[in-house]
Formats: C-alpha cells, structure tokens, sequence
C-alpha cells in the first residue's frame, strides 16, 4: 500500500508533465475520488507526491486499484491516455466530444419497498419540501438541472418507481423493468426503523443486475437508508449496513427526508457516478471507433 509522506520537503514531490497526465480542476477531482484515504495524496502547485506518481505511472498498479475501487467505470486501456480524454470531455469546449457530451442524459431510478420513504426523499430533494403523506402511482418522473463536478449543469430525470411493480410485473417486460434497464444510476431504498426493507434490497438490486447483465459493483448504485432522525424507533444498525454494502459492492448513505440530511449529497454523488461512466463509454466509443473512409474526389 502506498502511504503519502506528510512533510512537504521538496524531494517528496515531482513535477507533473504534461505528457503524463494533466492536472486541472476537474481532473483533479475524479482522481481523488480514485484514491482512497489512505493514500493521502496531495496536488498542488504543479507536482505531486513520489507515490502518487508511482502509481500513476503503472498500469498494472492503476487498472487493479480502479477495478477494485471503482469497478463500474470501463477502463480497458492506458489509463493516463483516458485521463487526458476526460479532461477534453469536462471541459466543455468545442471538440470532439461536444456531441456526445451535450447527448449525455442522466436517469435516476429510486426504487424500495412501500413506505421506506423513497417519494419523501425524491420531493426533498427535488422541490425541498417534506411530503409525509403520499399516494405514488407506478412511477413518477421529475425533471431537476443539477450542477455536478463543480459546475457541470445537467439535466437530470428522477423516477420514483413504487413497489406496486415490483409485485406485479416481476416476470414480465413492462414499465418496470424498462425502467431498470435503460436508466443510468439507482438509489436502492431501505428504512432504518425496517430491517425487513433491508433485506428486500436483495430482490432489488438482483433486478437491476439481471435488467443490467452486469454485476452490482459495475453499475452505480448506492443504497440509502432513510429515516435517521427517528434516532429512537432505529433497528438497523451500521454494522449491518455496512455488511450489505459490502456485499455488492456498492456505497451506502443514512438520511433524513424531514432535516434533509445528505439527501442531495446522495443525489449528487449517484448522478456523478452516472454521468462519469457516461463520459468514459463516450471515450471508449469515440476511441475504438474505426476511422472514416476519404472520399475518393476525381478532378
């Protein structure tokens, strides 16, 4: 394991060239996200520790880590090259990328079982208001800009699909299903004061992988439970949470629709997830694209 000096002296760090990897802003932020804390990488003033380095400069040491540690991104190739690629991509400028990335369209499915608050969370999140009493139909969609990446403005459909489908359309292709197949990103829904809705999650996430043919850690997902300011009708405990997490791979996060606590954290963060692997398959598909024929011109 690579573990950062905590000094500053000058011999600990090397200066970044620009044929290795570029450092902005934005790039900056998707490489911390790569590391963990451990680690204690630090950038600045154009250089970076010896054991930053080291690992960015092994594709062994960067294909094993970002697999384990981000697993749904499709890295397939040098990875120094991509970083480079995804600055192009963030930037916003006109490119080759200007496209894909104006095409790039974020879908968030919430999905749990009846009453774990899953229709609380979306309207805190997307009006900022709490809603304690309401009737879903088989799905609501919303529409919300978000500004990810720090300034990324995107428009992002929200679906709150309610367990109505889950219980009728389990062996069939319906609005279910469709939904769980062609979105970007789930927030998978249990409460803190059910721990049947944790174990329900199972059946939940083992449908977006089968809609998905992909395993859990290869899709952005993150589990959420809800209700953490009922503090005394809690019975779920963190162990227990963290266990699940574990299980598939995926983050988790306690909330509250009443406070509001981490709500648009959580929503933030899965759509980042989202639009980030949206952004590397643009890459990946725009890099493996075979070239364009010349047309032949006769004078």
């Amino acid at each position: 394991m690579f573990v950062s000096s905590t000094n500053n002296k000058e011999d600990d760090v090397i200066p970044v060239d620009n044929s290795i990897c570029y450092l902005n802003d934005d790039i900056i932020d998707i490489i911390l996200r790569f590391i963990p804390h451990d680690i204690s990488t630090y950038l600045k003033f154009g250089a970076v520790s010896k054991q930053f380095y080291a690992l960015t400069k092994s594709e062994e040491l960067w294909f094993n880590f970002l697999r384990n540690k981000y697993p749904f991104l499709p890295i397939t190739d040098n990875y120094r090259f991509l970083c480079v690629e995804l600055q192009k991509f963030l930037r916003g400028k006109k490119d080759k990328y200007q496209e894909a990335r104006n095409s790039i369209k974020i879908t968030l499915v919430v999905l749990g079982s009846t009453g774990v608050g899953k229709s609380s969370l979306t309207f805190r999140f997307i009006e900022d208001i709490m809603v304690e009493n309401y009737d879903p139909t088989i799905v609501d969609c919303f529409q919300k800009q978000m500004t990810i990446l720090q300034d990324k403005k995107i428009m992002t459909q929200v679906l709150d699909l309610s367990d109505y489908q889950c219980e009728h359309c389990r062996s069939e292709e319906k609005a279910y299903f469709r939904s769980l197949r062609t979105s970007s990103a789930f927030i998978a829904v249990c409460s803190l004061t059910d721990k049947e809705s944790l174990e329900e999650l199972n059946d939940y996430i083992d449908n977006i992988c089968w809609q998905k043919d992909l395993d859990s850690g290869e899709i952005p997902i993150m589990m959420v439970a809800s209700k953490k300011d009922l503090v005394n009708e809690r019975i779920v405990t963190e162990d227990e949470l963290k266990a699940f997490g574990e299980k598939y791979n995926i983050p988790y996060r306690e909330t509250s629709a009443l406070s509001g606590e981490n709500v648009s954290d959580v929503f933030t963060t899965v759509a980042e997830m989202a639009y980030i692997q949206e952004a590397f398959n643009a890459i990946m598909r725009s890099t493996n694209e075979p070239p364009k024929k010349q047309k032949c011109i006769i004078n």
